[in-house]
């Protein structure tokens, strides 16, 4: 392929991704930002409202390994392409939802959707650039878990306000099926390269008798249970805590998210690539010094006394956490041969839902109505920050196996 053409395509290809995955994290964190009103208009308890996001983890985890398999085997366009459509019909019915089994079916079918998106997208996009840019590029990528996540605060927020929570499902799932199919046309970067034989269960095998791989994803499942529970709880933790409605709560979250989150997940991919030129474990790095670093920011923003104190602290330590976002992307894609990258993606994210924010959600819950204090539940938190820091730290004093791409 001519060097102009490939650069056009990864850069269509990376502005087209980034575009969409900012809706898929919209549409993903939209319910945290009516959990209120959905808990009163559907009678829900502390506990059901957490299993709302083990509904949405359950599929998403158990078929990450099936996309990521096709991944390796298929055209990765056309998988992004139905990822994009599922999720954005499911979106749509969500905000059909009239009780409780009918809205955690709808999240059920959203994480088929968003597993087949997320599974391929990094791998894809990392395929379109030399390793010296994948930090950077992903970092772009990435950007869309803050902002979009923020965005999704605020603007579910100000559709349930303004229209109702239903309708802010209905606003944010179209668009997606728009994208989809702009998608389906983007060339795949390995179509025409050089075929594997793919056996799963040896290069399996391989990969959880690599250190390098094994301890990178064991860190993202801890990172993961923190940033997913911190994620569904904390406007929640806001209305109860400080007294203010739900409008304010999402705007105030969402204002810290996009804020410290954006520029926590763009420096960090430049850190992480700055550092690969010195430490062959750069990224790993600075994903381990950035969670020790935040863990007592989180402590002392859930002490806080005053809404100004909560949000300066929390914007900190929230900084700190997605400076890891693209950095340990980039660890686990790179500690794959590049045949099987897709499916090395896919088991990761498998691992860290299912030992992540699968679990984190429904368990702050659960503390919080046995113990009648959402605090408690959030400080749950507190030893797996300095679980993932630790988990990285031991990971970037390995060697490093390279894998051809």
């Amino acid at each position: 392929m001519p060097k102009n053409t490939a650069k056009n395509d990864a850069s269509k290809a990376l502005s087209l991704l980034t575009t969409v995955n900012y809706l898929n994290y919209v549409d993903r964190y939209i319910l945290a930002a009516v959990l209120v009103s959905i808990k009163v208009d559907l009678n829900l308890s502390d506990f059901q409202a957490g299993l709302l996001a083990t509904a949405f983890m359950i599929p998403y985890m158990f078929t990450s390994p099936v996309f990521g398999w096709l991944g390796d085997k298929g055209n990765r366009s056309k998988i992004l392409a139905f990822g994009a459509t599922i999720w954005s019909v499911a979106s749509l019915l969500t905000g059909q939802a009239s009780q409780f089994l009918i809205m955690a079916a709808s999240r059920f079918l959203l994480g088929i959707g968003e597993s087949a998106f997320t599974v391929i997208s990094v791998p894809y996009i990392s395929d379109h650039f030399p390793p010296e840019k994948r930090g950077r590029m992903l970092s772009i990528f990435s950007t869309a878990l803050p902002v979009g996540a923020a965005l999704g605060f605020v603007l579910g927020g100000l559709f349930a306000e303004w229209f109702g929570w239903r309708m802010a499902f209905y606003l944010v799932g179209a668009p997606g099926l728009l994208f989809s199919y702009f998608i389906w046309k983007l060339p795949d970067p390995r179509q025409g390269s050089a075929k594997h034989s793919i056996n799963f269960k040896k290069n399996i095998s391989t990969l959880f008798r690599s250190k390098n791989y094994t301890l990178s994803v064991l860190g993202y499942c801890a990172y993961t249970f923190v940033v997913g529970g911190v994620a569904h709880w904390v406007p929640t933790y806001l209305q109860r805590t400080y007294l203010i409605d739900q409008m304010k709560s999402n705007i105030i979250f969402g204002g810290i998210a996009v804020g410290s989150g954006l520029f926590g997940t763009l420096i960090g991919g430049h850190i992480g690539d700055s550092l690969t030129q010195k430490h062959h474990h750069g990224h790993l790095q600075i994903s381990s010094y950035s969670m020790l670093l935040a863990l007592p920011f989180y402590v002392a923003c859930l002490s806080a006394e005053s809404l100004l104190s909560f949000s300066i602290f929390l914007g900190i330590a929230q900084f700190l956490f997605f400076i890891s976002t693209s950095p340990i992307n980039v660890s686990i894609i790179e500690s794959a041969p590049g045949h099987f990258r897709t499916s090395a993606m896919a088991l990761a994210i498998f691992a860290c839902h299912i030992l992540g924010d699968a679990i984190s959600a429904p368990l702050i819950g659960l503390v919080s109505d046995k113990t009648g204090s959402l605090r408690l539940g959030m400080l749950v938190c507190s030893p797996v920050i300095l679980l993932s820091a630790a988990l990285w730290f031991i990971a970037a004093r390995l060697p490093k196996v390279i894998h051809p791409d």
